[in-house]
């Protein structure tokens, strides 16, 4: 596990490793199939982040508590992408590949439907 101390708060550094959680898995999975659909789900990054955000941050929480989940949450995806995504394209670890290969063959139907309608997890 990462255990390094940020200077920022836990919830910038939570939107940072889940963009880049988005980003790597996006990359590789183009990369590996040329195609921005895998199973019925467009990969997009923002709809990967809500993956992301909903599969494994909200169960964290709702698991362990609002304090202790967002903190297991955030060790879990440090674990998910090599460190120097700061200064080169994120890259996951193999277990970042093995949790979201995981997610996207479990990710109910319904979250396709919940990702149309508009919610983001940014203020625009």
């Amino acid at each position: 596990m990462n255990h390094h101390v940020s200077v920022f708060p836990a919830e910038l550094t939570t939107a940072l490793y889940r963009r880049a959680i988005a980003s790597a898995w996006r990359e590789k999975v183009l990369a590996n199939t040329g195609s921005e659909i895998l199973g019925p789900h467009k990969l997009s990054v923002e709809r990967i982040e809500m993956a992301v955000a909903l599969h494994i941050e909200s169960v964290m929480v709702n698991e362990y508590g609002e304090a202790q989940g967002a903190a297991a949450a955030l060790a879990l995806m440090s674990d998910m992408v090599r460190p120097e995504l700061l200064t080169a394209p994120p890259v996951l670890t193999e277990r970042g590949v093995q949790v979201m290969t995981e997610l996207y063959q479990v990710l109910p139907a319904a979250f396709d439907d919940f990702c149309d309608t508009g919610i983001s997890l940014y203020d625009r």
